[in-house]
């Protein structure tokens, strides 16, 4: 309240202070060009320069300008009796002056004038002296003004202080038995609390907001405590589901699938659940593998005998090949002998040429089996080298088996 009505007074001093600025401008302009146009005048008399004139009348028209904006800045009715005198008397001297200057030399009435125009200047003397103390007066109840409202507003801010000594008193008594008190209560006993007392509790009886939050805070203690007890118990319970749900994981990690884990009401009870499905889905699916692995051990020695027999058969094939070829060697030599027989009875072949034909069909059936029996060991090389990559196979599958893991597993 005191800040703003400091504001107010100021922006009034200041408003006051800007108008009197104006004024004292105004009246320092009306007062220079009257002096002004006063000096034109003189050099026009002793001149006759027509720039004078000129300059005489511009700084009349400032003065009238200025008369006419400080009509709105005056305060009383005296003080616009005096502007108005000063203007009367202006254009009094202003109309002289234009007689006297349009009139000539020898003119009987221009000494009149002139003379006229002295008695305005000595006339506008003291209204001029009275028109420039108006700034020094307002100046002065400005002054004034501004004291008078420093010393009320003072007044005020001393009145408004005592109030707020006394409301603060006030306040302060009912902080200190309605707030600080009951805030040290409170304090001290979260301090208890914090110190590991659990049994304290606020002893505020107030109807008010901190007797409330005293009562409410009680009644949090008292179920926290309850709470923490449950929560204890509850724990409990759970570290015993808990370790027994880790005893049975062990004796499953120790292959005995044979283990079920207690199901509690807990939150371990979906884990016991599902470790015990687990535990039945590995166990149907170690039989189905140790099922698989019969059938397979079976399969396997009924293809290591079919090997046996195959390996048996090419065994007896490659004997009977290796007998094929040292008839085949022995009827080459045979050719080989008829051959140069033929050659030797080249000289003779005119007298036995039947008996060389004969014995060409001979060679040609003899060469026509020779083919026969390439392409059957051709193809027999082709059975051999097929048994063999075939017996490879069934050898790799013997070994195969043979490294077949055999462990014990134990199942329900």
């Amino acid at each position: 309240m005191n800040y703003q009505q400091t504001l107010s007074l100021n922006g009034q001093a200041l408003a006051r202070n800007n108008q009197l600025n104006t004024l004292s401008n105004l009246v320092d302009a009306v007062t220079i060009n009257a002096l002004e146009a006063r000096n034109a005048d003189k050099d026009f008399q002793l001149s006759k320069d027509m720039s004078q004139l000129e300059a005489f009348e511009t700084s009349m028209g400032k003065v009238e300008q200025a008369l006419s904006l400080i009509a709105g800045q005056l305060r009383t009715e005296a003080d616009r009796t005096v502007v108005d005198s000063i203007q009367q008397q202006l254009n009094r001297y202003q109309d002289d002056f234009h007689r006297s200057a349009t009139a000539e030399a020898h003119d009987p009435q221009h000494k009149q004038w002139r003379t006229n125009m002295e008695a305005t200047i000595t006339a506008l003397a003291p209204l001029m002296e009275r028109f420039y103390r108006i700034k020094h007066d307002y100046q002065t109840q400005d002054n004034a003004a501004y004291a008078q409202e420093q010393q009320a507003m003072l007044e005020r801010f001393n009145m408004a202080v005592a109030a707020m000594f006394l409301i603060l008193l006030a306040a302060g008594i009912m902080l200190r038995y309605g707030v600080l008190i009951p805030v040290a209560k409170l304090h001290q006993t979260i301090s208890r609390l914090a110190d590991g007392d659990m049994t304290a509790r606020s002893c505020v009886n107030s109807a008010d907001e901190l007797g409330r939050l005293a009562a409410t805070l009680n009644r949090l203690l008292d179920e926290r405590i309850q709470a923490l007890a449950d929560k204890e118990q509850e724990n409990a319970t759970l570290n015993r589901s808990i370790v027994a749900l880790l005893e049975n994981l062990f004796r499953l990690g120790q292959r005995d699938l044979t283990v079920r884990v207690p199901v509690a009401a807990d939150v371990t009870g979906a884990v016991s659940d599902s470790v015990n499905r687990l535990a039945e889905s590995f166990a149907d699916v170690l039989q189905g593998v140790r099922q698989v692995a019969n059938d397979v051990a079976e399969a396997s020695l009924s293809v290591k005998s079919q090997a046996t027999d195959v390996m048996d058969a090419a065994h007896l094939e490659q004997q009977e090949i290796a007998q094929t070829l040292v008839g085949l060697n022995q009827a080459i030599a045979v050719l080989q002998s008829i051959f140069s027989l033929a050659q030797n009875a080249g000289v003779i072949s005119q007298q036995t040429i039947r008996s060389t034909e004969t014995a060409a069909q001979s060679v040609n059936q003899t060469l026509g089996s020779i083919t026969k029996i390439r392409s059957t060991i051709q193809e027999a090389e082709k059975k051999i080298k097929r048994l063999g990559e075939r017996s490879q196979e069934i050898g790799g599958i013997v070994k195969l088996l043979d490294n077949f893991p055999s462990a014990p597993i134990s199942c329900r």
